[in-house]
């Protein structure tokens, strides 16, 4: 079976992009380039909050720098190769060349490393940091792959 050339990865902090968030949200069945989002409804966000066990996670530049700088290491001792990383205050978004590993393998293991690195710095509780799941796109051309990294460095 053929491999992607590289994945582009993409996850949120807890609680800031509900299902039905007026910005449109992506859920598990339709999680594709194209496919429809799931619109805005009040009633959909408002039932989402209400299943929230903690608070909602906004990232300060402190402790993106040291989410960034946990993808790069973890990368770097896994002998991946890493393309493009950008951590905003309510997502991440990693490109990465990682060969067979499985893209969810790869985005759990860059949420855990950096969940235990803030923990350790003393920039969070036991609070949880990151949604459950994740985009995993599978970028299959170099093209695909320019797109993906412009997207990460410029957006």
């Amino acid at each position: 079976m053929a491999l992607p050339l590289a994945y582009f990865l993409t996850w949120t902090t807890y609680g800031t992009w509900l299902p039905g968030d007026e910005r449109c949200s992506v859920n598990r069945l339709a999680n594709w380039p194209g496919a429809e989002r799931v619109p805005p409804h009040d009633g959909l966000k408002n039932y989402a909050v209400t299943q929230m066990n903690s608070p909602a996670f906004v990232l300060d530049e402190n402790q993106r720098t040291i989410v960034q700088a946990v993808i790069k290491s973890h990368c770097e001792k896994r002998g991946w190769e890493l393309l493009a990383v950008n951590c905003r205050t309510n997502h991440v978004h990693v490109v990465v060349k990682c060969g067979d590993i499985a893209a969810k393998i790869v985005r759990n293991q860059f949420k855990s490393y950096a969940t235990r690195a803030l923990r350790d710095a003393g920039l969070t509780n036991q609070q949880q940091v990151w949604t459950k799941d994740g985009s995993d796109r599978m970028l299959w051309n170099e093209r695909a792959v320019s797109a993906a990294v412009e997207y990460v460095l410029n957006q």
